[in-house]
């Protein structure tokens, strides 16, 4: 038999054994009565605090501390029922009733343990074990009830006290459930590794089957006269011995045996208990470990020590490595694709402008080439020449601001405004009664205001040679604008009617009246017109 199961089971055939020696020793001696209660108590106490640690299905897990509760709960009621009972006016029927119960419900659970064992954690119960459950609380609330039918068993304080059809039927019905259980464990210890040791979960729990159908005829062990072991304590040993031979068998999965698998582990690591003594290492270690670099020294602490092992790190090393060079090479990629972006942005923005400045000197190309000829002709004093010079330039600036502004967009008409009152000055420098007006709050295509723009220059170049007074009045509308334009010239001459371009987002007329040097040009266009 293996070590662990030797411990284990040794120790609870010697609790048991010395419950026994102490029924006979103490019997009759008020003071130790309780003594073996007590005892069984605290060994079921231990039991399942080890069953916490140990067993590692929780299903089972939970129905072996459950199965651990209702035993020791059974101990409590037995110590109250004969040594105590008497102290608290009488709740003997109660409790009789209760140790009964808790007789009930552990061999289901037994049962319902029996089932689950090699089951896998989706496995469900069938049918006919809930509803043999659903019996046994039937029987419980009868035996519950028994003062009111008195089917079960008269409490024992009164005289002829004697059995009722319901307690044989509730006997029947244990001795059967525990039958079930005893067969069912039995075909499941044939999955057991050691098959030399298949039969020992059967026999606790066999034994404790037997001692319950002969308890009622007064047959058992008995030692000069007196019973060894009362029914609570052959309970008690006999479902815990069963229950444990069953863990120790590998019926119930339980983290036993891992000091022999952590001995057969290949790698290093150590278990050191609180001085720091080596309790248990594996094949390949060496404690203390020696230091390399390539190794890293890692430790948990665990109930009564801690453990230490080594992990390898060259390979993490290496990768760190490489990580490294690679993410020094993506910034120097990094640095240089930024680099290149700035490059190609300053290149495309100075390419924009060239062509914007290259488009502007296209446009205004006929003034630019008129303040030349004006440059170079001879005739007339220069400040002449330069005053007229002076409204090209005015016209050349302000066209040029516009077709910066725009871009393809829109302007406010106040933008026209302004464009047309600065030709106005200097057209007054040059000795030309002039003035302008502007009322425009709209926004418009800057085609069209463009285009609007180019005919009043239009007209006062055509006239600059003999134009005496100009009035502009520009008026904004919501989809247009209006351009009305009174002057005044020595040339007798109607000013010739402005043409506007067509398929430009907008549209344009022209009107001309009046004679003999005084004419009113009205330019109407439209399009756009979106509130500022």
């Amino acid at each position: 038999m293996p070590g662990t199961m030797r411990k284990y089971m040794g120790g609870i055939l010697a609790a048991f054994l010395l419950c026994g020696l102490l029924h006979v020793l103490l019997y009759g001696k008020p003071l130790f009565t309780g003594i073996v209660p007590h005892l069984c108590g605290v060994l079921i106490l231990i039991w399942a605090a080890s069953i916490r640690i140990r067993v590692t299905d929780r299903r089972l897990k939970g129905l072996l501390q459950l199965i651990a509760l209702f035993l020791l709960a059974y101990q409590i009621l037995q110590e109250i029922r004969f040594n105590l009972s008497e102290a608290l006016a009488g709740p003997g029927g109660l409790l009789l009733y209760l140790r009964y119960l808790i007789m009930g419900v552990l061999p289901y659970l037994c049962l319902i343990l029996a089932l689950l064992v090699h089951e896998p954690e989706q496995y469900h119960l069938p049918l006919p074990v809930i509803l043999l459950g659903a019996a046994v609380l039937l029987m419980a609330a009868g035996i519950m009830t028994n003062d009111l039918h008195h089917a079960f068993k008269y409490l024992p304080e009164r005289p002829g006290e004697r059995n009722g059809w319901l307690f044989y039927f509730f006997y029947a019905a244990v001795v059967g459930i525990d039958g079930a259980a005893l067969f069912l464990f039995g075909q499941k210890s044939r999955l057991y590794r050691r098959q030399r040791y298949r039969w020992l979960p059967i026999l606790p729990l066999a034994f404790g089957i037997l001692y319950g159908v002969l308890y009622p005829f007064r047959i058992g062990p008995r030692l000069f006269g007196f019973r060894v072991w009362n029914i609570g304590e052959v309970l008690s040993f006999g479902i815990v011995s069963a229950l444990e031979a069953c863990i120790q068998a590998g019926m119930i999965p339980a983290n036993t045996d891992y000091e022999k698998l952590f001995s057969l582990a290949e790698f290093p690591a150590v278990i050191l208990d609180r001085k720091g003594e080596v309790r248990y290492r594996t094949r390949g270690a060496v404690y203390p470990f020696p230091e390399e670099k390539d190794k890293k020294l890692l430790a948990h602490s665990i109930p009564g020590g801690e453990i230490r092992w080594t992990e390898e790190i060259g390979h993490l090393q290496a990768l760190n490595r490489e990580l490294s060079e690679t993410a020094q090479s993506i910034r120097a990629r990094n640095s240089y694709l930024s680099e290149e972006a700035r490059i190609k942005g300053e290149r495309a923005e100075l390419e924009t402008r060239n062509r914007i400045y290259d488009r502007i000197t296209r446009i205004v190309r006929p003034q630019m080439t008129r303040i030349t000829e004006l440059l170079d002709r001879e005739e007339g004093s220069f400040e002449e020449r330069l005053k007229k010079i002076s409204v090209l330039c005015a016209y050349i600036k302000r066209r040029s601001n516009m077709e910066l502004q725009a871009d393809g967009g829109e302007l406010s008409g106040e933008e026209l405004g302004l464009a047309v009152a600065e030709s106005m000055d200097y057209l007054c420098l040059s000795g030309v009664s002039a003035a302008s007006a502007c009322r425009a709050s709209y926004s418009y295509p800057a085609g069209m205001l463009i285009s609007a723009y180019e005919q009043v220059e239009r007209v006062i170049e055509e006239e600059l040679e003999s134009l005496q007074s100009l009035m502009v009045f520009v008026t904004g509308e919501y989809r247009g604008i209006t351009i009305r334009m009174m002057l005044k010239t020595g040339s007798g001459e109607m000013p010739s009617c402005p043409l506007f371009p067509e398929g430009e987002g907008f549209s344009g007329s022209a009107e001309i009246s009046g004679g003999e040097g005084d004419y009113l040009l009205v330019l109407r266009l439209k399009g756009g017109g979106e509130p500022i």
